[in-house]
Order: structure tokens, then C-alpha cells, then sequence
């Protein structure tokens, strides 16, 4: 039914309308984005509706052959102040930009089992012959029981047909620049993976830039934003958001098939494996490219053992280049040295057994101790200095104590640990520069993309504060921690940036967002014994060019005999 009224759409407003709805109630102004409005409604029997109200009305797309509840219909359509508004029944539940501004993070499982009804409405739409092409996060909906509602599709595309109303922020980049030919399912396979990365992350959904796509945000790995996420979703989730759609994944059943997989490997690293023995390897390199300027190697390696393997202390240290007092190198050798001190304790107290509290604090001890002799080296053997600090030599610091099962990972600066478990290969740690750090305050990833010298180091081994009379103080960076259950089949790469910087040929990292993630897999997976496989990607680094040092700590892990 339409009926009409001149005044504007607002909270408090009366709006009559045909069709059983009866007088609405407008009770809240919920979004107002891309050319539509939304309000939260009730009828005169405290029933819920929520209306739509169109800058611009569009034909209305046949619904017959779609039956699927979940796809909410139009009770009532009114014209309201010169607009188009569109009555729909509300249902329990809050939009996916609510979920995703929520301050109670959302449990992960809850999300990759949410997300697998939103596969299912779309597939729902695609057995219609219809597309979505993007998803806006104020018209998709989790209930409490965690099923997926869409509401307002007003009009749908078929697959290959040019897009009609693009919400950039979730929409693949073949939409976003209205590829005609290279639209269809696989680009709902992009958009229905960016509204859960976006779920998952605790981001907003930011739009990006006029002739640009969202790709940038959707090779961020969502724990960027919350390194708290389990390991296992990333690497599982990311093939659907290949900016590339002959290379993306082909349809919604696979993705379907991925999330599962994910629910599977948080699960399984729920409750740590206890009987799990490692081997391990380290191995390090100039890089050929840096020999041939004339560089030097500024990364140090750390690895110890049990001779059972139940016990393990790992390091990569990469010196920090252009310093003013000392040299990367340096203190990378001061940070080797105190992390080396630090596993005495640990081997010379075998047996006892540790919380993860203690296991950090020695971890942390490692860190201070590093940072302390530096801070006396530049005392001792350089002038007062007069300048910024950032000028005192420091080096990156990736360490690992693995122990009852469980690796306990200490991170500062921009080394990389990476866990490979058998099928994919993630990042454990997460980059502390300029670009990552902006992009985890709130900066969108477009602007932290150009952000000047947006891959300076904002934490390192050897902080420091300059006193009155120019000697310095000992003020060691904040780490990250991280607890990792291993299971057998687990792969621990610990590795200087040298690696994934080179790790593909120039350029060719951003064209996946896993693609690092992808190569390294694949040495892993294939050379089981880990010298070799630290061999191998020690090989591949340079092979594209090596202009880096390039340092690794391999541990593999078996089960306990």
C-alpha cells in the first residue's frame, strides 16, 4: 500500500501508511549513509518496523522465486517530505555496524558460525539468478539466535550485469570500478568475507577514496586490529577477498567450506597438546643484495634446546640501521647476549613448572636487560648526546619460550613470528611501525597507506630518555605477548624482516593478502626437516634480490614419543 504525507521523516514523527502496518510511530534515527536513512518504528500495537527512506526510489526486484525468510519484504511503501519510504517488519537483532561498534568483542566462533548463514541467504539469492555485489552493514542483520538478515534489497542485479547500488566499503574492486563482465558470484563471495572481516577486526567500515577499492583494507589481517583473535581464520578467510575474481574463491560453498575449516582450527588450539617434543633450526645471511653495497650483518640468531625437545628458547634479532651512537649490529648483539642469559635460567631450572605470568617475566627480563646495556654501551663509549634519541643504536627482538606445550612469544619492533599448522600459515605477531600502529588507533587504512615514513619503528630493543645532562636512561619499550598451544604438525618461524620483504618478487606481495603467507607455506609444507627448510627460504629471499639481512629460527613440532 502508499499513502503520503509533506512533512520531513524524524524521531517523534506519525507516519500512516496502507497494507495492515497502520499508524507508525518514528521512534530513532539508526544511519543515515550512501543516499538512505534508516528509523527505528512501532505501530500502534508496540509491533517494530524499520524504515528505509531513499534519496532516490528504484524499481522494486521481484522476490517470488526467493522464499527464504531471511530476506526481508516490504510491508508498505510512503512518500514522506518528497522521499521514498520503505516499510519492512523489524526483526530481533542489531545491524552488523552496531556488532561491530559493540564494546563486548564478539566471540569468534559466534562470527565464522554467523558468517555461514550469511553465505547461506546469498547462495538463497544466487538459486533466484541474482547478485548482491555489496552489502551495507546498516541493512544486514545478526539476531540473537545468530542468523543473518538482509533487509531493503531493493533491486538485484543478475551475475555479468552492471552494478546498481554499490556500497564501496564491502564491495569488490571489479564492482567498486563496474567491471560488468567480471561481476557476478564471486564478487558476493568478496563482499560476504569484508562484512565478516569487518565483524572480526572491530573496525569501521571505512569507504575508500573516489576511483579507489577497498582492497587495502581487506589485506589488513583482522588481527591487526585485535591481536587477541585465535590463530587459524585469517589465512582461511583471506582467498576470498583476492582482489583478482578469477583468483579469488569461485563461490559461496567454498567460503562456507573455509569457515568451517576456521571453526575447526580455533577449536583444536582451544586445549594445548602437552605431549609435543620440537626440533628446530637457525640459520642467517647478509642478503646478497646488501653485500653488494657494501652492507653488513646486523642480525643476530638465538636457539637452545633440550636434548628431548621439550624445552626451547628461540631469538631473531635485526639491528636497527643510521644509528648515531653504536650501530644495529651492536645492539643486536646486546639483545642476543640477554636473551642467551635469560635461557640459562630457564635450562637451569628444568622441571619447575611455570605460569604464563613467570613465563613473560622472564621474557620481559630479556627485553630490560637488552635495553639496560645498551643504554650503558652508549654511555660508556659515546659522548653526551644532544640530539633525539631516536638516534641511539636499538634492533627488533622476536623471542619465543616454548614450554608444557604452549610457545609464550615476546614481540617489539617489525621481526615477524609465523605459526604454520599443517594446512596454512599466519602471522603470530603484529608490526609495531608507523602505518600499522595509526591503523589500530582509528586511522583508515587509505591515509595510513601514504602516511609519511609509515614503516619507522615506533617500538624497539634499546629505548631510551636523555637526562638534564644528555646521558640516558633506560626506558624499555612495551612488548607484545602471545600464548600459542602447539600442536604436532606446528611449524615456528621466527625471522628478521629480510624474509617476508623478499620472500616475493618486487610488487607481487600486493596482490593477495596472504601472499607471503602463501610461499612460506609451501617451503614449510614441502621440507619437513627444518634445516633444510630454513635453507630454502633463506634461498628464496635472496633469489628476489636480498637487500636485507635475513635471519630465521625454525622449530618444528612432533608428538611426544
Amino acid at each position: 500500500g502508499v499513502a503520503a504525507t509533506s512533512d520531513p521523516l524524524r524521531p517523534g514523527s506519525m507516519v500512516e501508511v496502507n497494507g495492515g502496518a497502520g499508524l507508525l510511530t518514528v521512534e530513532a534515527l539508526v544511519a543515515d549513509e550512501g543516499g538512505r536513512r534508516y528509523f527505528r518504528a512501532r505501530g500502534a500495537h508496540g509491533e517494530g518496523f524499520t524504515l528505509v527512506e531513499l534519496a532516490q526510489a528504484n524499481a522494486l526486484t521481484l522476490f517470488q522465486k526467493l522464499p527464504d525468510r531471511r530476506v526481508l519484504r516490504m510491508s508498505a511503501e510512503v512518500a514522506v517530505g518528497g522521499r521514498t519510504v520503505r516499510v519492512y517488519p523489524r526483526v530481533s537483532g542489531i545491524t552488523v555496524r552496531e556488532w561491530v561498534h559493540d564494546v563486548t568483542p564478539p566471540d569468534p566462533l559466534d562470527v565464522l558460525h554467523w558468517g555461514i548463514q550469511l553465505c547461506e541467504v546469498v547462495e538463497n539469492i544466487h538459486g533466484a539468478g541474482l547478485c548482491v555485489y555489496s552489502l551495507d552493514p546498516d541493512a544486514v542483520l545478526r539476531t540473537p539466535s545468530l542468523d543473518a538478515v538482509l533487509v531493503g534489497l531493493e533491486r538485484l542485479p543478475h551475475a555479468g550485469e552492471p552494478p546498481l547500488d554499490v556500497h564501496t566499503a564491502t564491495a569488490a574492486p571489479e564492482v567498486v570500478h563496474r567491471v560488468a563482465p567480471l561481476c557476478g558470484i564471486p564478487s558476493d563471495v568478496y563482499t560476504v568475507a569484508a562484512v565478516i572481516h569487518a565483524v572480526l577486526a572491530g573496525r569501521e567500515f571505512w569507504p575508500p577514496p573516489p576511483g579507489m577499492s577497498a582492497v587495502l583494507v581487506h589485506q589488513q589481517s583482522p588481527r591487526t586490529f585485535r591481536p587477541e583473535l585465535p590463530l587459524g581464520i585469517w589465512p582461511r578467510l583471506a582467498p576470498a577477498l583476492h582482489p583478482d575474481p578469477t583468483r579469488r574463491m569461485p563461490h559461496l560453498a567454498a567460503l562456507k567450506e573455509a569457515l568451517r575449516g576456521a571453526q575447526t582450527a580455533v577449536q583444536l588450539r582451544g586445549s594445548p597438546a602437552r605431549g609435543v617434543r620440537v626440533d628446530g633450526w637457525q640459520d642467517t645471511h647478509i642478503g646478497v643484495g646488501k653485500a653488494r653495497r657494501g652492507g653488513v650483518q646486523q642480525d643476530r640468531v638465538y636457539l637452545e634446546m633440550t636434548g628431548e625437545g621439550a624445552l626451547a628458547v628461540g631469538a631473531v634479532a635485526d639491528g636497527v640501521s643510521h644509528a648515531i651512537l653504536g650501530d644495529g649490529g651492536t645492539a643486536a648483539q646486546h639483545t642476543a647476549e640477554a636473551v642467551s642469559k635469560v635461557a640459562q635460567l630457564v635450562f637451569d631450572s628444568v622441571g619447575q613448572p611455570r605460569s604464563q605470568a613467570e613465563r613473560h617475566g622472564l621474557l620481559q627480563q630479556a627485553l630490560d636487560n637488552a635495553t639496560d646495556a645498551i643504554c650503558q654501551d652508549a654511555n660508556t663509549n659515546y659522548p653526551p648526546l644532544t640530539g633525539d634519541t631516536s638516534g641511539v643504536m636499538a634492533s627488533t627482538l622476536v623471542m619465543t619460550l616454548v614450554e608444557d606445550g604452549v610457545a609464550s612469544i615476546l614481540s617489539v619492533g617489525d621481526s615477524r613470528v609465523y605459526l604454520f599448522d599443517g594446512e596454512v600459515c599466519e602471522a603470530v605477531t603484529v608490526d609495531h611501525d608507523r602505518r600499522t600502529e595509526a591503523m589500530r588507533a582509528g586511522m583508515d587504512a587509505f591515509s595510513a597507506a601514504s602516511l609519511e615514513a609509515g614503516g619507522a619503528l615506533t617500538r624497539a630493543v634499546g629505548r631510551v630518555l636523555r637526562d638534564m645532562d644528555g646521558r640516558l636512561v633506560s626506558s624499555p619499550s612495551a612488548g607484545d605477548y602471545y600464548d600459542v598451544p602447539l600442536l604436532p604438525g606446528d611449524r615456528l618461524l621466527l625471522c628478521s624482516d629480510g624474509l617476508p620483504d623478499y620472500a616475493l618478487p618486487l610488487g607481487q606481495a600486493a596482490l593477495s593478502p596472504c601472499a607471503v603467507e602463501d610461499v612460506l607455506a609451501e617451503v614449510l609444507q614441502r621440507l619437513p626437516d627444518p634445516a633444510s627448510a630454513s635453507h630454502e627460504l633463506i634461498g628464496l629471499a635472496n633469489s628476489n634480490g636480498g637487500h636485507d639481512n635475513v635471519s630465521v629460527v625454525l622449530l618444528v613440532v612432533r608428538e611426544a614419543p
